[in-house]
């Protein structure tokens, strides 16, 4: 864990959680990179720097594998609820207009 104790202050956009649900769904880096579009590097690149921000290691590396911490878990299950609720107030709003 990057933080020990400390409050950490997250600063999330839609993008980001989309992202780590579709990285820690996947069986491999690539296999996200495919999902969304994006070059492997650039996952890499974006989990590293979320980590950086949020003081907090979200993903464990190997030489092969990635594997999603405690930290991680956390923060996709908070995410899968704020797209679901995102994706609900989009159907409500399309009933509307």
């Amino acid at each position: 864990m990057i933080n020990s104790r400390k409050e950490v202050n997250l600063e999330m956009n839609l993008s980001e959680l989309e992202y780590m649900v579709t990285i820690a769904e996947s069986s491999s880096l690539s296999e996200a990179a495919g999902k969304l579009f994006i070059s492997q590097p650039a996952i890499s690149n974006f989990i590293k720097r979320l980590e950086e921000r949020d003081g907090v290691l979200y993903f464990n590396r190997t030489n092969k594998y990635l594997n999603i911490t405690l930290a991680g878990e956390l923060y996709v299950q908070y995410a899968k609820k704020i797209l679901k609720l995102r994706e609900g107030f989009e159907r409500s709003i399309n009933e509307y207009s």
